[in-house]
């Protein structure tokens, strides 16, 4: 079955979100295991997630798999699919999410639990994993908020825990290569790969480890990239240079759910980056990372990608910088292409709250690090400051 929402979609905001034709999407006509991968969220925002392109790009190079995106439609579209009675579809081929052979919920944050019911629920799927008998798909949940499954186990059938890369695409090859498995004997399948939490099998008897990816230089490639035709938070191409932090701070999930710090070849970055580019047609590239200026080669890195694309003007984003004189550095050395906005993260506004939560940056080294991007020539910064710390 295929959802038809043509008439629909003049009389919804930003259309273009629910068309899934975008340059670089995927549209498989023969494969033996079908998977939704749904960001609970509003595709502008899930489309800037890099965990989101990285899987998409990869898991649809295992023969016999095709893996779609899925996203919350907006308020309006939500109201024309109650009304009219149009169930969760997915993106590229506007598949019912009912009738996938497995359903990946992207966690990213807390708050979007609620919305992968939601999803499930338009998608006409109980809730409950003991509700759901063999004509209905798997569901699973990954991203950084499945550290704690808790929360989300009555609903799931299993989780990966940890890095997606790796176990992700094992689980794609299971999937592909025993397509008339029942459910059950899939999840038995399952059982064992690195960072796959089964609650049926594994509540209150095995502790599970999270994956691991241990030699981020050798990942698989994700240049082809998905270009949007509308704009989305982070419209760019995103490249991550390393994973990880060396850091410490008291309030950072993401510095311990990416431990310990990886990095990718300054070659391979490159070679990334080039085709990424060359994919997409950006002409802007995120350099991503938990912070940019720790990636022990980001000088050369810089300027490989000036002398390679200076000329032509390609801008270069560094999404988190320390407060710190390096990072300045750092920073002068975009001299060429749009400079982008420049992000900072002091989180607190005290010296006091700041030596709380282990921040490790002083007062001056913020106003010298801005004093200092100005001077060279960035015309916006960005600060992140957290409300509601304790003390």
């Amino acid at each position: 079955m295929t959802v038809d929402i043509r008439d629909h979609l003049l009389s919804v905001e930003k259309p273009a979100q629910y068309l899934g034709n975008e340059i670089n999407s995927v549209h498989k006509k023969e494969f033996k295991a079908h998977m939704c991968l749904f960001f609970p969220d509003i595709y502008e925002v899930g489309m800037s997630n890099v965990g989101i392109r990285i899987l998409y790009d990869i898991m649809n190079k295992v023969n016999g798999f095709y893996l779609e995106r899925g996203f919350s439609p907006m308020g309006d579209m939500e109201e024309v699919m109650r009304r009219e009675k149009i169930p969760m579809f997915s993106l590229e081929s506007k598949t019912p999410l009912a009738e996938f052979d497995l359903i990946g919920f992207s966690f990213s944050y807390e708050v979007s639990y609620t919305n992968a019911l939601n999803a499930l629920d338009l998608a006409g799927i109980p809730f409950h994993r003991e509700d759901r008998g063999e004509e209905y798909p798997l569901i699973m949940a990954g991203g950084t908020c499945m550290m704690n499954p808790a929360p989300m186990e009555k609903f799931v059938d299993f989780m990966v825990i940890g890095d997606g890369e790796d176990t992700m695409v094992e689980i794609a090859k299971i999937f592909s290569e025993n397509p008339d498995k029942s459910k059950k004997e899939k999840l038995h399948m399952l059982d064992g790969l690195e960072g796959v939490y089964i609650p049926e099998i594994h509540k209150n008897k095995k502790k599970i480890k999270r994956a691991i990816v241990r030699d981020f230089d050798k990942t698989e490639f994700y240049d082809r990239q998905i270009v949007p035709y509308m704009l989305i938070v982070h419209d760019r191409a995103a490249v991550e240079i390393q994973r990880g932090c060396t850091r410490g701070c008291r309030f950072c999930q993401a510095g311990m759910v990416y431990r310990p710090v990886r990095e990718r070849t300054l070659e391979n970055n490159m070679k990334l980056i080039e085709k990424t580019i060359e994919a997409t047609g950006y002409s802007e590239v995120s350099l991503s990372s938990l912070s940019s200026s720790d990636y022990s080669k980001i000088g050369e890195l810089l300027g490989s990608i000036q002398n390679k694309y200076g000329e032509n003007n390609l801008g270069i984003g560094l999404p988190s910088l320390r407060m710190n004189p390096y990072s300045v550095k750092v920073a002068e050395q975009i001299t060429s292409g749009k400079k982008t906005g420049f992000t900072f993260a002091p989180e607190a506004g005290s010296q006091r709250l700041r030596d709380v939560i282990n921040k490790g940056v002083t007062e001056e080294e913020i106003l010298e690090t801005a004093e200092a991007a100005v001077k060279a020539g960035w015309d916006t910064l960005k600060f992140y400051f957290m409300i509601g710390l304790p003390f």
